[in-house]
């Protein structure tokens, strides 16, 4: 593995990481106001 990519590397996964925890906040988000709608 060529030591120029690894800074480049784990920036990309820290990058993916937190898309992926943006993604999950909005399903619960989403979850959330479709059970508000539920039980309201």
């Amino acid at each position: 593995m060529d030591p120029s990519l690894g800074p480049e590397c784990i920036k990309l996964e820290d990058h993916l990481e937190s898309l992926e925890g943006i993604r999950v906040t909005m399903m619960m988000k989403k979850m959330d106001q479709i059970s508000k709608r539920i039980y309201s």
